[in-house]
């Protein structure tokens, strides 16, 4: 019987980490809503799990679905996020989850006085009890789930440092953040209690067993996707800098924005561009990857402020600019150049892949300006793609950036409204 709830416990742990998995691949399609409303299921039935749901599985092993299963899909979901995005969008989620940890106490405080009512139909006999968590250990629960999820970012960097194997620095990542998240929770929830040592030996032991196979769909899907995915498991990110992002104060995120931004287009600026060109291409040559970069440039721009005056041309840089960001990955890296030239750094890209999303901007930047300014309907807005790759093209960020602009230029020569990929 314990090996068939074992087995069972494990089934649950493959099915939701392949349920986020998927979930998470076809956001291009369906977008990231699907995600995080598949796994606001998952939290909030871990929460429910977790207080009430447990399994004896020996005399001294007693595990819950909830802690042992379906919480550490919130730091699998976190890495994962951190891994194909970046730290700003890891950060997202992590204060989201902490957010919905805390706003979610009242909704179970209404349930608990909606049930003591008398004029509650219980159909299935629910106790209030149920729903009346103890302040101590809501507290517990908040504090210690935000700390895990900023511990597992910063451990898998550090771990990075030692090791190349994706599934060693996925696995140790999670399985020492587990371990704290059990080792803190468990002491601030039941320090005193006879049966603590029971309690925080079966968290050891569950939530191990869920690191592994988190970290083996992890990895397996990182190995398959992860090029498609834009990741970059070579050289590790400096451990500060990830901190201070996972941590760092909205008026200081609002200071990096105006560094940072282009303020017409809200894409990165000309600066930024530059010192995260030289940044990419050092990591590319380090780790021995692809760097590829797309010079962008509106055809004829000239005339439609000729024709519409600035601000409609404004509105067109706009469009432009968010149809860029739409055709991308998050990975990638889209500037305003000046003017009506944009640059956009790709990551891990070789030149076919590359080409592929310039061919798909060409196609894409007519149909984004049919609406929305004054033009729209008579003048037909197109661009022009220059596009270079380290290091089939040139071995120095400054030899990329010439080779993309001179392409661009022997396509604007060639008639425009077209990307070239070579000379």
């Amino acid at each position: 019987m314990a090996a068939q709830q074992i087995a069972l416990l494990a089934a649950e742990t493959a099915f939701v980490g392949v349920l986020l998995l998927v979930a998470f691949r076809l956001r291009s399609r369906l977008g990231p809503a699907l995600v995080y409303i598949i796994f606001g299921g998952i939290f909030q039935t871990a929460a429910l799990l977790a207080s009430d749901v447990y399994l004896q599985l020996t005399p001294w092993l007693l595990v819950s679905p909830g802690s042992v299963v379906l919480f550490p899909a919130a730091l699998f979901l976190v890495l994962y996020v951190y891994l194909i995005s970046d730290a700003l969008e890891a950060r997202k989620l992590i204060y989201g989850l902490a957010a919905a940890n805390v706003l979610l106490m009242p909704l179970t405080l209404f349930a608990a006085a909606q049930l003591h009512s008398p004029l509650a139909v219980n159909t299935y006999h629910l106790v209030p009890q149920l729903f009346e968590l103890q302040p101590r250990i809501v507290v517990a629960s908040a504090i210690v789930l935000y700390l895990d999820t900023l511990l597992v970012c910063l451990l898998y960097e550090f771990v990075s440092r030692f090791t190349r194997n994706v599934f060693a620095r996925i696995f140790v990542a999670l399985t020492v953040t587990l371990w704290f998240d059990s080792g803190a929770f468990v002491t601030a929830s039941f320090a005193g209690d006879p049966s603590f040592g029971t309690i925080l030996a079966s968290q050891l032991i569950g939530k191990t067993g869920a690191a592994v196979i988190y970290s083996a769909l992890l990895a397996g899907y990182l190995v398959i996707f992860g090029e498609s995915e834009g990741v970059l498991v070579g050289e590790p990110r400096e451990l500060g800098s990830t901190l201070r992002v996972l941590t760092y104060r909205h008026g200081y995120e609002e200071l990096q924005k105006l560094i940072e931004r282009d303020a017409l287009t809200n894409v990165y600026n000309r600066g930024y561009f530059d010192d995260a060109l030289e940044r990419h291409t050092e990591i590319a040559r380090h780790a021995d990857q692809a760097l590829s970069i797309l010079m962008v440039d509106v055809d004829s721009f000239k005339r439609v402020n000729d024709a519409y005056g600035h601000a409609e041309g404004d509105l067109v840089l706009q469009r432009i600019a968010g149809t860029l960001v739409g055709c991308l990955r998050s990975s990638d890296c889209v500037c305003r150049y000046g003017g009506d030239e944009f640059a956009v750094l790709l990551p891990q890209t070789a030149l076919g892949e590359a080409l592929a999303s310039a061919q798909r901007i060409v196609l894409e930047v007519p149909q984004a300006c049919q609406t929305g300014w004054a033009g729209a309907g008579n003048a037909t807005i197109t661009v022009t793609v220059g596009v270079a790759t380290l290091p089939r093209d040139a071995t120095t960020a400054a030899d990329l950036l010439r080779t993309a602009d001179r392409r661009l230029y022997l396509g604007k020569a060639a008639g425009r409204n077209r990307a070239i990929g070579d000379d």
